[in-house]
Parts: C-alpha cells; structure tokens; sequence
C-alpha cells in the first residue's frame, strides 16, 4: 500500500513574519519545533528549535535583536500531497533534514516531519541510518559493495527504493533485478 503525504501530513501550521525576533518566534514554538517563515504575506522559508540552537543561542546571540530572518532556512523544501512517503523519506534523508513542506496546487497545505513518517514507514530509521553512512559518497565508489543495500532512485524504473543492487554495473530495485536474471 502506498501513502500519500496527505494522509500523513499536519494541517496545523505555525507562522511567523520575518521581521519578528527569535524570542518571539520561541515563544511561539512551545508546542511545535518549526515555524514557517513569511515575507510579506508569503511563506518563504522554515525556521526550527535547531536552528535557534546553533545560530543564536550557541553564538551567544540575544535572541531579543535577532530576527527571524537572519537565520531563516531557505529555499523551502517543498513536495506535492499527493507524493509517496517514501520520497520524502529519501529527501529528507540525502539533504540531512527533518521536515518537508507540503503543497498543493503549490499552495502551503501541510508539513511532515521524520517522525510522522517513522509512524508509517517501521523501517525509516534504517534508512536514516543508511543513508547518513553512505551521504556524499559518490556510487563509483561504492561499486565494490555489490551485497550492500542502498538508499536511491532504480536506474530501470525510476522508482525510490532503500533496496538497490548493482546488477551490470547499474543501480536496480528488487523488481528490476529479478528481470535482469
């Protein structure tokens, strides 16, 4: 069975416009770990607990002068509703990130974190674990791992997999392999 981001995503958005200070927008996020970022209106970046951690709290920075968009994350990674899990599980993976913006109709619909997803997808911590092992390693480097499974896109189908091979010197899922034999 397939899901869809819609069936898994959060409606409940949180925003905050770019001009406001990091202690506003923690002050916002008692209850969520992100807050989507507006300039005028429109939602143009992400800002997480994370990041306050790291670009202000850890630099010794006074939240009270900081604005949110000193430290906004941008461009927005965005998917469509109606895209697999598992793609999002394999974004989220190779960029390194824990949530991904939802839309429809390229409108801010919804957003689903790494843990919305390992609710769904039992193995989404291995893939995790896989694909941070094997992140920047290029595959001409990884072809001597012929019984190594990795995360990535069938070079026959196109679809995403955590189960690829190298078969003939090409990238393949379980199902395109078997037809190799």
């Amino acid at each position: 069975m397939v899901v869809k981001l819609k069936d898994i995503m959060s409606t409940k958005l949180m925003t905050i416009d770019e001009n406001k200070t990091i202690e506003e927008a923690a002050k916002k996020m008692k209850k969520v770990s992100s807050l989507l970022v507006k300039r005028k209106g429109k939602i143009y970046g992400i800002i997480t607990d994370t990041d306050i951690v790291k670009k202000v709290v850890a630099k010794g920075l006074n939240p009270k002068k900081v604005k949110v968009k000193d430290i906004v994350s941008t461009p927005l990674i965005t998917l469509d509703e109606n895209e697999d899990v598992r793609k999002a599980s394999y974004i989220m993976t190779k960029r390194g990130i824990k949530r991904v913006v939802i839309t429809r109709n390229g409108k801010v619909v919804g957003i689903v974190t790494a843990t919305d997803i390992a609710r769904y997808i039992p193995d989404y911590i291995d893939l995790l674990e896989i694909g941070k092992k094997y992140a920047g390693v290029e595959r001409p480097i990884l072809e001597n791992l012929e019984d190594e499974l990795l995360i990535g896109e069938c070079e026959e189908c196109g679809n995403l997999t955590s189960d690829l091979k190298l078969v003939n010197g090409r990238w393949l899922c379980e199902d395109c392999r078997e037809e190799w034999k």
